[in-house]
């Protein structure tokens, strides 16, 4: 049974009205948790988008977001602490390495498109393993 669209939109006013509200309510612990939980249900959805809307299964939706997550990180150590910063530099990251591979990808389907999406994060992550001095490597 599906729900009423009124309901379903008051739902998602509510959580968008606590999530606005919460870095005043929660403690710096919760307040961690809950944008780490945030971080990661986006990470969700994008595959969600990916494998059931666009019908494309995925093997290496983890490797922009690694990639993101690294470019932040790499700021935040080096340069500076800014969450709004280290954001907008994930996201820019994320794309500029998500482009040129989106384009390569797009024009494959099936078993070749899912190989294709493994072979780009095995690459990522052999880059990550390269270079343990920027990236700290295994650890």
């Amino acid at each position: 049974m599906k729900a009423d669209p009124r309901i379903r939109w008051a739902l998602r006013a509510l959580v968008a009205i606590g999530l606005l509200v919460a870095p005043f309510m929660l403690t710096a612990f919760r307040l961690s948790l809950l944008t780490e939980a945030v971080v990661f249900a986006i990470a969700a959805i994008s595959v969600y988008l990916l494998t059931g809307l666009a019908g494309l299964p995925t093997l290496g939706a983890a490797a922009y977001f690694g990639l993101g997550g690294f470019a932040a990180g790499l700021l935040s150590v080096h340069f500076t602490g800014s969450a709004w910063l280290g954001l907008l530099v994930a996201l820019a990251a994320g794309a500029l390495f998500a482009i040129p591979m989106g384009w390569l990808s797009v024009r494959t389907s099936g078993t070749v498109f899912l190989m294709l999406s493994l072979a780009i994060a095995q690459l990522l992550f052999s880059l990550a393993q390269a270079f343990p001095n920027v990236t700290g490597g295994s650890d």
